[in-house]
């Protein structure tokens, strides 16, 4: 129940920073903590493997995103 309320909450939250023209980083950002809070959830209040919960929580498309924020702020701190 806690990991649905997770998810509808994170994909409300990321509709309305789409709605208000967030910049994507911090969309990707905010993508991140609801992956890691439900990571969370899963582990602790399911009692999931730490692999099935990893597998389950974060996707391809956070990860990428981590991976362009990531590589955004690396190129912003050298120039």
């Amino acid at each position: 129940m806690f990991v649905n309320i997770i998810g509808i909450s994170s994909i409300l939250v990321l509709v309305v920073m789409i709605l208000l023209n967030a910049s994507l980083s911090k969309i990707i950002i905010t993508l991140f903590i609801s992956s890691v809070l439900l990571f969370l959830a899963r582990v602790f209040l399911e009692n999931s493997s730490i692999l099935n919960a990893l597998t389950a929580s974060f996707g391809i498309l956070s990860i990428v995103g981590f991976i362009y924020v990531w590589i955004h702020f690396l190129k912003h701190k050298n120039s």
